[in-house]
């Protein structure tokens, strides 16, 4: 089986959506708000932190 190199987890409430990218490769999420006019460089969150605590 071959692993995926990102997923996406769309989420929508009433006029405002979101979209969570998921690098697995790099354990990094990225956050596109439709509510924030650019596009994020970084990443927003790393997905381990939350899991070494």
């Amino acid at each position: 089986m071959q692993l995926k190199k990102f997923v996406l987890a769309p989420y929508i409430q009433d006029a405002h959506w979101m979209l969570l990218i998921f690098v697995l490769r790099d354990n990094m999420v990225y956050v596109i708000d439709s509510l924030e006019p650019k596009v994020p460089k970084e990443p927003d969150y790393d997905i381990m932190w939350h899991f070494k605590e």
